[in-house]
């Protein structure tokens, strides 16, 4: 027994042994959660200043949620695609 010989807590050892695998998962984790959130990011850059303009006017939830029931009526009864009807929306507004 060389730790013991050296003066380590065979118990302390262990323990902490079993602490360093616990962090390794722990950071394995954080870097696939961080690879995942990278990107998300990049898929919506673009969208954050639209949602920025978004909340600047006070458009809420709900007047979203409206929006988009109407978009999707108006791609319905037309047989538009839904940019189409969007802006079909808009003209009617």
């Amino acid at each position: 027994m060389i730790a013991k010989k050296y003066g380590f807590n065979l118990k302390n050892v262990g323990a902490k042994m079993n602490n360093i695998k616990q962090l390794e998962k722990r950071e394995r984790e954080l870097v696939r959660t961080s690879k995942e959130l990278a990107k998300q990011m990049a898929k919506y850059r673009e969208m954050i200043p639209l949602a920025q303009l978004i909340y600047d006017m006070d458009i809420g939830k709900s007047e979203l949620i409206s929006f988009k029931v109407a978009v999707n009526e108006a791609a319905e009864t037309y047989r538009l695609t839904p940019p189409a009807a969007a802006l079909r929306v808009i003209n009617i507004i």
